[in-house]
């Protein structure tokens, strides 16, 4: 059975939020970049992350036997939407990579019985997979690797053996 098709308009959506720009927001809040800022090393590092999200990198999502399993699968990254075929490779900015990877986790509880007090102890297991299995098979940085597995393993504790 295939899922059904669900669009933006299906889903209410929230009031709007209004932003005031006055006098008193922090200037944490803000990077205003001037000819005389460019050179400082914020801007410098932020200039550096986006060159970073800009380059080509080819990869591929895996195939699921899963009925619902979504082909083309979908991203937009700054108002580009684009779609990928399961299998397929492609190459593009590592943006829309980053776009894709989503974690979602299985949450599985397991009752069980102190034995030192006789109490009821629900432990909650959470395990971890990829809504869409990504393999990298070409990265041009020698940083792409860890930005990979960081943004695998988000707030998880990277065990290595």
């Amino acid at each position: 059975m295939k899922r059904a098709h669900i669009e933006s308009n299906d889903v209410g959506l929230q009031d709007p939020v209004s932003v005031l720009l006055e006098p008193g927001i922090s200037a944490d809040d803000f990077a205003v970049v001037t000819e005389d800022t460019m050179n400082s090393k914020a801007i410098q590092e932020y200039a550096r992350d986006l060159a970073f999200m800009e380059e080509k990198v080819t990869f591929s999502i895996a195939h699921s036997d899963s009925p619902n399993a979504i082909d083309p699968v979908e991203c937009g990254v700054q108002g580009v939407k684009m779609q990928f075929k399961r299998g397929q490779h492609y190459t593009v900015a590592r943006m829309f990579i980053n776009a894709l990877i989503n974690i979602c986790f299985n949450v599985e509880t397991l009752n069980k019985k102190d034995p030192q007090t006789g109490l009821d102890i629900t432990e909650v297991i959470r395990k971890p997979y990829q809504a869409y299995p990504i393999s990298i098979h070409s990265d041009p940085s020698p940083y792409g690797m860890k930005w990979f597995e960081f943004r695998l393993n988000g707030d998880r504790h990277v065990k290595r053996s």
